[in-house]
């Protein structure tokens, strides 16, 4: 008698385990869009499994729309560096018949090249003549100076006719010395508005021996943040 072969159950795969029967043999009715949208379905099934076995595994990379480029747009566009200027001594050493004039004390040392489109400061280059730096736009500054003189100095701000005293640096306890003591000051500064100020330097009453050397004086100016981002930390 012949044996008749064993053939394996409909539903199983070459491995023996049980398949889930196709959209065609549970109604007769073979739809190949239903096929390709179950067989998707199986590898996005596949493709998890592999995932959360293997999460350092490479994921496939995904096309970008594109709204996805829009939201992009400008990514590598060149950014503006801080605006900033610093000034140094070029000019004579105390005592002068007048403190009141700084023309050719100051000198521009250096000046941020993105200065000509940012606004923040005007008339960069004016500082040899007036010994200031002018402030043309509200936001947070970092500020420092720096100055070989007798007693100390003070850092000035002055809007129109108004002046008003930023900063100071003050070495009472050497002034009996014969020889200047270099003073320096460095702070934070919250320029509120966008009106034009000028920022300088003024030896204070009774002052002596201020050296105005490229080495021993300077004064300058870094825009470091706007008024809004600070405002938004006390809020």
């Amino acid at each position: 008698m012949d044996i008749p072969e064993k053939k394996s159950p409909k539903n199983n795969d070459s491995s023996g385990r049980m398949r889930e029967p196709f959209f065609a043999e549970k109604t007769g009715y073979d739809d190949s869009k239903d096929f390709l949208k179950r067989l998707l379905l199986r590898q996005k099934r596949s493709d998890a499994v592999s995932s959360a076995r293997n999460p350092q595994a490479k994921r496939p990379k995904v096309t970008k729309t594109q709204g996805d480029k829009g939201k992009k747009k400008g990514k590598n566009k060149k950014q503006m560096r801080l605006p900033a200027i610093q000034l140094v001594g070029g000019g004579p050493v105390s005592p002068r018949q007048d403190k009141t004039d700084l023309n050719g004390l100051w000198l521009p040392d250096w000046v941020n090249p993105d200065l000509a489109s940012s606004g923040v400061f005007k008339k960069p280059y004016q500082a040899n003549f007036d010994g200031g730096i002018h402030i043309a736009k509200s936001g947070v500054y970092l500020m420092y100076a720096q100055l070989s003189i007798k007693k100390g100095f003070e850092v000035i701000k002055q809007t129109g006719s108004e002046k008003t005293v930023l900063m100071e640096c003050y070495m009472d306890h050497m002034y009996t010395h014969h020889s200047t003591e270099t003073c320096v000051s460095i702070r934070l500064y919250v320029k509120p508005d966008d009106t034009e100020d000028r920022i300088f330097i003024k030896e204070m009453e009774g002052a002596a021996g201020a050296v105005y050397g490229r080495e021993s004086s300077v004064l300058g100016l870094i825009r470091i943040d706007d008024v809004q981002s600070l405002s938004a930390l006390f809020e």
